[in-house]
């Protein structure tokens, strides 16, 4: 983070902006970027400048101070607001202290009560710098908040089947009970982590970072397991859309790591901390979905329909290592275990029949992948697995074939996954042409009806139309206008309303931005 901070006004009124900004400019940790006249307009500076601060009034054209917020909230978590407002808006206060206001700044806007409040403001903004990027205490902080013991603790309960009394008495110990309330696991994999001192670092920041950034839920636990991190939020009640919106703001705080990134894969909401190793299990699942799928760094099971694969008992310790590698190693990791195979059976001069319980054991392994991403194994090759199991005399062959299978199981997988993604899109894209006149239609309302999350539905929005879902219903609506004016004689008020839009001033406004011109002067164009 810079040390100066970035700031965003916005007021109705050119005045108190003019007065506030020559107030900012005479500090030098301070700086504003970009002001507004309105809500919307704010919006799109945010979205444009990502600022650390946005200064408001409450009271603005189109999206008052209270929505701009919520706005905020939502979609950028960490910008630090503040509210202007006059000494008959206290009736807001109980919203703005819901929504995390900083603070309030009464007009007319002092000198000295401004000073005073970025001062304390500066002040925040270095302390959370140095409490989540500063390594040796980030290291020592790990050190005291995650003692071996638990962490211990936890790992072995991923490990039961059915998770027993004595083993949640055993947390108890520790003062942590498990047994009340709502849980959600998740599973962080990193990915570029080529440079092992700069990951261990990335791990001891996520270990002090997942808490302060979760720290509003009753419990948060953080471990490690099989080289990813593992975090279980506890909370008397839990909801997907508040974990998702938590969770994009820890990834916004990893932008320091630029050379390393992670995938998030989130479980399913569950009541019964007995569930605990069948909900790791959704998180992998989901972490397996995403990797081929390429809706983002943020992935929940909820979002897909997945259909359970079939349990296979594998003892083999080389056995297990290839299972890990199909479903999630790279291709030269799994030819790198491959020869060792190779190399193993060639110096013991392993029997036909030994060749054979390998071959067996692998070929197992592809069928349960394959099935864990739903994709056919008969529409990729002649015969049935085993049948060419049982035909082949060579194992090299039969390594080969296996790689080869793999590839096409994952190219499958991808265009299944295309397909799926692209009907989707096609479907909510056609309900916003069809709807887009309906004040009411907006993102939560598409979530809600195609039961997906934001993020998802964001991802999907902006990769097959270009741009976000506000820009393109404001395009369809703005074009519609464009025809009416054109083509009709409603008054403008009436076009308003037949384009979606509750206040003629928020219409005629976006009209002008889009079009250049009023309404009015387009019509006598």
């Amino acid at each position: 983070m810079s040390d100066v901070y970035k700031v965003i006004l916005v007021d109705d009124e050119d005045q108190v902006r003019g007065r506030i900004k020559s107030f900012l400019e005479e500090r030098d940790d301070f700086l504003v970027v970009d002001s507004a006249n309105n809500g919307v307009d704010a919006l799109e500076l945010v979205e444009t400048h990502e600022p650390d601060v946005v200064i408001t009034d409450i009271r603005m054209p189109f999206i008052n101070g209270i929505e701009l917020t919520k706005h905020l909230r939502r979609d950028y978590p960490n910008i630090k607001v503040a509210f202007i407002s006059g000494y008959d808006e206290f009736e807001y206060a109980k919203e703005a202290i819901d929504l995390n206001v900083y603070t309030y700044l009464m007009k007319p806007v002092s000198q000295d009560d401004l000073h005073a409040f970025l001062d304390k403001l500066a002040a925040t903004l270095k302390d959370e710098h140095d409490r989540l990027y500063n390594a040796e205490r980030l290291e020592e902080t790990y050190k005291e908040s995650m003692p071996l013991l638990i962490e211990n603790r936890f790992t072995a309960l991923l490990q039961e089947d059915m998770i027993q009394d004595d083993s949640l008495d055993a947390l108890k110990q520790f003062g942590i009970d498990l047994t009340k309330g709502q849980h959600v696991l998740g599973i962080i994999r990193f990915k570029g982590a080529k440079d092992t001192f700069l990951l261990e670092r990335f791990r001891i920041f996520l270990r002090n970072l997942i808490p302060t950034i979760l720290n509003h839920y009753k419990q948060v636990h953080v471990f490690q397991m099989t080289g990813n991190m593992i975090f279980l939020v506890n909370h008397p009640e839990l909801t997907t859309r508040r974990v998702e919106d938590d969770l994009h703001a820890m990834l916004a705080k990893t932008g320091d790591f630029e050379a390393l990134s992670m995938d998030i894969g989130v479980s399913s909401i569950f009541d019964d901390v007995r569930e605990l190793r069948v909900k790791f299990e959704e998180a992998e699942r989901a972490l397996d979905y995403g990797k081929y799928s390429n809706v983002g760094p943020l992935i929940f099971y909820e979002d897909f329909e997945r259909e359970d694969p079939q349990i296979y008992m594998i003892s083999n310790e080389m056995i297990s290592q290839i299972d890990n590698a199909i479903r999630f190693g790279t291709l030269e990791h799994i030819t790198d275990l491959f020869n060792d195979i190779r190399i193993l059976t060639n110096a013991n001069t392993a029997s036909w029949m030994n060749l054979r319980f390998i071959m067996v054991n692998i070929a197992s392994m592809v069928i349960r992948y394959a099935q864990s991403l739903s994709v056919d194994l008969s529409t990729l090759m002649d015969g049935d697995m085993i049948d060419v199991v049982m035909e082949q005399r060579d194992l090299n062959d039969f390594l080969t074939f296996v790689e080869d299978m793999i590839v096409r199981i994952r190219e499958a997988k991808e265009k299944d996954t295309a397909q799926k993604s692209n009907k989707l899109i096609y479907e909510i894209i056609q309900y916003v042409d069809t709807n887009f006149t309906k004040p009411s239609i907006q993102m939560e309302t598409l979530c809600e009806t195609f039961a997906i999350s934001v993020s998802y539905l964001s991802v999907l929005f902006k990769r097959e139309t270009g741009m976000t879902f506000h820009k393109y219903l404001t395009k369809k609506r703005m074009e519609k206008a464009k025809e009416l004016l054109a083509y009709s004689d409603q008054r403008v008020i009436e076009v308003a309303e037949a384009c979606g839009y509750n206040e003629v001033y928020h219409f005629s406004h976006t009209f002008k931005k889009y079009t250049g011109v009023s309404p009015k002067e387009y019509r006598h164009d």
